[in-house]
């Protein structure tokens, strides 16, 4: 699986099939009984999960409700949570802590989440389910925003500077 869908924990994974989908269990820090619905290439934590939710950093629905994220953390690793049917871990950052989630307003499934006060960001389009793309911006992030299909957003830093993306967080403008 890539780097930021493995089931979580490290230590000794235990793997089985289930039809199409694959489980697997791991132990350790932050680990985590997961299921792939895409034959191993990407995981999401369902149940015993190995971590703590000291820190809830930051929630934010779809604007059409058919989603909630979650982000928290315990002190150490960042947890990002996803509410449709039911909750699962989509995303799990060891090493990381304090992220804000931002949803893009016309689409739901695209979702930026950011580590403040840093430079790093983690973008997805398709609601953390497969695949999460690491992102820079320019500024040390303390605020974000995301307009219409996600495309746009705005990165705010703590001097009031602000840089734009128009291409999805892949390049950011100078900040302002």
């Amino acid at each position: 699986a890539s780097t930021l869908k493995r089931p979580g924990g490290v230590d000794k994974v235990v793997v089985a099939l289930k039809g199409a989908d694959v489980m697997a269990g791991t132990s350790g820090t932050e680990s985590a009984f997961a299921i792939s619905r895409d034959e191993g290439k990407s995981f999401n934590d369902l149940s015993l999960i190995d971590t703590l939710m000291t820190n809830l950093r930051d929630v934010t629905p779809a604007l059409d409700g058919s989603k909630v994220y979650l982000a928290s953390d315990d002190g150490a690793d960042l947890s990002l949570w996803r509410y449709a049917s039911s909750w699962e871990r989509v995303l799990s950052v060891q090493g990381k802590t304090d992220f804000i989630v931002r949803v893009a307003p016309e689409n739901g499934d695209v979702v930026y989440v950011a580590d403040k006060y840093s430079n790093l960001i983690y973008y997805t389009t398709d609601a953390g389910e497969t695949k999460w793309s690491p992102r820079t911006c320019g500024l040390n992030i303390v605020d974000l925003a995301v307009e219409g299909k996600g495309d746009v957003a705005y990165a705010i830093a703590s001097d009031g500077t602000v840089s734009e993306s128009t291409n999805a967080g892949f390049i950011w403008s100078y900040p302002a």
